[in-house]
């Protein structure tokens, strides 16, 4: 379930996390971080930077997937993301090019 910006699975189990965050027109030499947070603590930071230094702007998705662990009934995820530039850059707002998803792939055995 998503809800105020938070992914709230629900039921205790092993998931899929998998998303990709995509900026518009970052320059050379530009850096993405993406940081998943598990219940308000970073869980994994993920980046990539452009390995060219050339002038011109391309988009730069950051991709991720991973399993977790998910203990109680209240275990929530959030995305943050970072870049390099010291200017405002734009995510995208297409499904295709920015998401978030999860997947139980396990029920947990545990009460």
């Amino acid at each position: 379930m998503f809800s105020a910006d938070k992914y709230t699975p629900g039921v205790k189990g092993k998931y899929q996390l998998t998303g990709c965050v995509t900026f518009m027109l970052m320059p050379g030499q530009a850096l993405i971080i993406v940081s998943v947070y598990k219940n308000g603590v970073v869980f994994k930071n993920v980046s990539h930077q452009r390995a060219d230094s050339g002038a011109s702007s391309n988009n730069i998705g950051v991709n991720f997937s991973f399993q977790v662990d998910v203990d109680t009934v209240s275990d929530y995820f959030e995305i943050y993301v970072t870049q390099s530039t010291s200017a405002t850059k734009d995510v995208s707002g297409s499904e295709a090019d920015t998401y978030f998803q999860g997947h139980l792939i396990a029920k947990s055995e545990k009460s």
